[in-house]
């Protein structure tokens, strides 16, 4: 038995990764009831497969189960009787790190045959947006009101945000009221939604 898994070397926190898995029979007798596990690692969301078969190799059954992708399947001697396994998920937004992944070739009797280890690093690409408005006019003595809206349109979590505004000196007794959708104003992930100042 031969197992070769292939994944990128790098992938955006929030996007989609891809990871494909060839299953080949390289000796000399047909293999019966071969078993394939590939398990999702922590951080993934998600996850689907696709099976693509060559030759006059065989899936009796397939599925995916508490984040681990499970093949059985029939493969005759000889190169061109392989599997395919593509698998997707969706990086959580939030993952920090390296994606470390390999999948195992089992048949009953035999050692379990582990394919090549995988290390694809994650990079965090948030996208900040942010806009400021105000009254055209205001009387002297008056209160003024400014809003902010500050938004991550990426697919990553911004961590660590940091909004300053620098009020002009003519502007006294400076108060200000964040809110926020889905989380607290604080130095946390900012998610899509945004965080607005007033």
């Amino acid at each position: 038995m031969n197992i070769r898994k292939q994944a990128p070397d790098t992938a955006r926190a929030g996007d989609i990764i891809r990871f494909q898995v060839n299953v080949t029979n390289n000796g000399p007798s047909d293999a019966f009831g071969v078993i394939v596990r590939d398990t999702f690692p922590a951080g993934l969301l998600n996850p689907k497969f696709t099976i693509t078969v060559n030759g006059a190799a065989r899936v009796n059954s397939s599925k995916v189960e508490n984040g681990i992708g499970i093949l059985n399947a029939d493969l005759p001697a000889g190169p061109a009787n392989n599997i395919i396994i593509t698998a997707t998920a969706t990086i959580a937004p939030g993952f920090e790190g390296v994606i470390t992944n390999r999948a195992v070739a089992a048949i009953t009797g035999n050692p379990d045959v582990p394919s090549n280890i995988t290390n694809t690093v994650v990079i965090n690409e948030p996208s900040l947006v942010i806009s400021k408005a105000g009254p055209a006019n205001v009387t002297a003595g008056g209160d003024i009101n400014y809003v902010l809206v500050v938004r991550n349109s990426g697919l990553s979590d911004a961590k660590q945000v940091v909004i300053r505004d620098v009020v002009p000196a003519t502007v006294t007794d400076v108060s200000w009221e964040p809110s926020a959708a889905a989380i607290q104003p604080s130095p946390q992930a900012l998610p899509a939604q945004g965080i607005r100042c007033r």
